[in-house]
């Protein structure tokens, strides 16, 4: 248990753009971390409500959680001011933990400005392009780059991340350490039984949100390759939602594959594993990427995967040995090591094995939620 000079657990107050139950790579890994360190600090976090449909307060885990606003986009201008009254509220933090340099961001900000000797860790989680990330921060970015400046410790889940925070200011420790996979969860964990492939077919699975830059427009005209070439023992099983998921159905009915590929919709984070399981070959093919958590878990089941050489996807995936890469926006080359993959059976078997391997020995959460208490404890 980790106290302060007063005696008490460290305060450790928590801004983010969302939290549970709205779901991403950023939220669930405050959930994983904070879960495990619950009995060594007192955790709050301070959000936009986004949703009226959420409460304003209530407790998830080892977190005690404010959200602000009346459950629309709007909250997310009034979140900065928010965070920078709760930090007063709640007599200065021992550590405010900013999730990514967006809105509430500036609200810690402010307050570092006003109160120095308060403590910031900023955590960068960003899969969006740069050029659009730079974009919506705009006539913003001088402010913006002093969120990056006046940090006294940066935690990045890649080595992207890291050359981006230096790129935009960064002069204090950065450590990169990634998110992770729940190993007992997977283990305890089933087939999925609400979809399943027919006899004979090998299923091709993705978990992604529908949205540009992970590429599943890319990954349906890969489809409509293969399905045209004769392999029509193929299935192509993708689950999540997004803004482009009216596009991409249409692309699959455009190409007449509808029929081929299965469109599941969200499904739920305890399930996940479950569907992953189901599948032979995982593949994203993304424009963009943060890390790719996405990838771990699939690799952590035990499947080969398919992806792009951008943003933290190389520190995990090696080409032949951990993955496949293909080439971004290019739908026949994906489709050329889809066919590589099912029809190797060596090549299947190592890669499958060889990323089993390394994210059982590199990624498992508590091991990172240790990482991060040394990082909480050496800022107070």
């Amino acid at each position: 248990m980790s106290f302060n000079q007063k005696g008490e657990k460290k305060r450790i107050l928590i801004v983010s753009t969302a939290y549970l139950p709205l779901i991403g790579g950023a939220e669930l890994a405050v959930r994983e971390i904070t879960d495990r360190l619950g009995d060594n600090y007192d955790f709050s976090l301070i959000c936009a409500r986004l949703d009226s449909k959420l409460p304003s307060k209530e407790r998830i885990g080892s977190v005690a959680i404010e959200r602000v606003g009346f459950g629309s986009s709007f909250d997310k201008i009034i979140l900065p001011f928010a965070v920078f009254l709760k930090a007063f509220r709640e007599k200065r933090p021992d550590v405010l933990w900013v999730i990514m340099a967006v809105q509430g961001a500036f609200g810690a900000l402010f307050f570092k400005i006003v109160r120095p000797k308060t403590k910031m860790l900023l955590t960068l989680q960003e899969g969006d392009p740069e050029e659009l990330i730079l974009k919506k921060i705009g006539i913003f970015y001088p402010l913006w780059r002093q969120i990056f400046r006046r940090a006294d410790y940066i935690q990045v889940i890649s080595r992207y991340l890291k050359n981006f925070a230096i790129r935009h200011g960064a002069v204090t420790t950065i450590e990169v350490i990634p998110n992770g996979v729940d190993f007992q969860k997977i283990k305890n964990t089933s087939v999925f039984k609400k979809f399943k492939a027919k006899k004979n077919e090998a299923l091709i699975i993705s978990t992604s949100r529908l949205a540009y830059k992970n590429g599943m427009d890319t990954l349906i005209e890969a489809m409509g390759i293969l399905v045209a070439d004769g392999h029509r023992d193929l299935r192509l099983a993708i689950a999540g939602s997004g803004p482009d998921e009216s596009k991409l159905r249409d692309l699959a009915k455009r190409l007449k594959i509808e029929s081929f590929v299965d469109f599941l919709g969200l499904i739920e984070p305890d399930d996940v594993a479950s569907f992953l399981k189901a599948g032979d070959v995982f593949v994203r093919p993304s424009r963009a990427e943060g890390l790719g958590s996405s990838f771990l878990e699939a690799m952590a089941v035990g499947l080969p995967v398919i992806g792009t050489r951008v943003g933290g996807i190389p520190d995990f995936l090696e080409d032949q040995k951990t993955g496949l890469f293909c080439k971004v926006d290019d739908p026949k080359d994906l489709a050329s090591k889809i066919k590589l993959l099912l029809s190797n059976k060596k090549l299947y078997e190592n890669i499958a094995l060889g990323g089993k391997n390394l994210v059982d020995s590199n990624y498992d959460w508590s091991n990172i939620a240790m990482r991060m208490k040394k990082i909480f404890d050496s800022m107070t």
